[in-house]
């Protein structure tokens, strides 16, 4: 099976890409620089321009896409970037989209990291697959855009899986270092009152999940995270255990994230437990299902 990958340096799409190879998967993924097209050993290197919807190859001898390509969430989020944020993650699937119309290969499916940011902010609430509207805010602006541009792919008979990412954990990047690193140095602090709900997912279940689509060939959207959600404070309280360090400062105000962060203050501050119940239902097992075992293997 041929398997292209966008976003393959990224955190996910390096793990991803070391998988498939080891399992003997042929796999090619996506640059912007032409000076790249041989820089992940054993794959092969394909030029693309997403804002020009441009690519260099016909996807003919392409089974699957993995659109994992996206600006970080993290910047500032200003007009400039907002567009950059909406247009790096939409821009590749209209790229995609438009080369599958035109030269009509035979794609068997294609896989779009989405995000829990499609919820909104809700407490009380245990968000599945089916949930009604998509939050009224950035986050959920770019989800529902990226999702929507994602099904597009039906029209052409291509099966679409769509799976919402949760907070990764991962010891090669991503929001665990600085959090476990806070922690480690004795500056760990909770960000509002840190009762607010934190889905979460080891990294090596995250690949799994995209190879169990695959594999099983499932289509439709699913939850990408670990079936035991935390909140925050306990989040930290199990970090800082494992690290055995002390957790006393006090929590820092969320007047204090809003004020500096304005919209932004969301990616800290919203709660959103997630259930991870359909993909578990399709019959995918969690190596990591809890999060003391979690950050356990990631600490080792």
């Amino acid at each position: 099976m041929h398997i292209l990958v966008t976003g393959a340096t990224g955190l996910i799409g390096r793990q991803l890409v070391k998988s498939l190879l080891l399992q003997q998967y042929q796999v090619s993924f996506c640059t912007r620089s032409k000076n790249k097209l041989n820089s992940i050993a054993n794959c092969n290197g394909i030029y693309w321009d997403p804002n020009a919807l441009h690519i260099d190859n016909s996807l003919q001898n392409v089974d699957v896409v993995v659109h994992l390509a996206g600006s970080t969430i993290m910047q500032a989020w200003n007009h400039k970037n907002r567009k950059r944020i909406l247009d790096s993650r939409v821009n590749g699937l209209r790229t995609l989209l438009k080369n599958q119309k035109e030269f009509a290969p035979q794609l068997q499916q294609i896989v779009v990291a989405s995000a829990i940011g499609a919820y909104p902010d809700d407490a009380n609430c245990v968000f599945e697959e089916d949930y009604p509207s998509y939050a009224n805010n950035f986050l959920g602006e770019v989800t529902q855009e990226l999702e929507q541009n994602a099904l597009a792919f039906r029209s052409l008979n291509v099966p679409v899986s769509i799976l919402r990412f949760g907070l990764v954990l991962s010891k090669n990047g991503g929001a665990y270092l600085p959090i476990s690193k806070s922690v480690q140095f004795g500056v760990g602090s909770c960000f509002g009152d840190g009762q607010q709900w934190q889905s979460w997912i080891h990294i090596t279940d995250v690949i799994g999940i995209i190879g169990f689509v695959i594999e099983h060939r499932k289509n439709g959207v699913f939850n990408t995270v670990a079936p035991n959600p935390v909140r925050q404070i306990t989040l930290l309280q199990t970090i800082a255990r494992i690290l055995k360090k002390p957790l006393w400062l006090p929590n820092i105000p969320s007047f204090v994230f809003k004020t500096v962060l304005g919209e932004r203050a969301v990616l800290l501050l919203a709660s959103q437990q997630v259930s991870a119940r359909k993909i578990q239902k399709e019959g995918f097992s969690f190596q990591f299902p809890n999060l003391e075992q979690a950050i356990v293997d990631l600490e080792q």
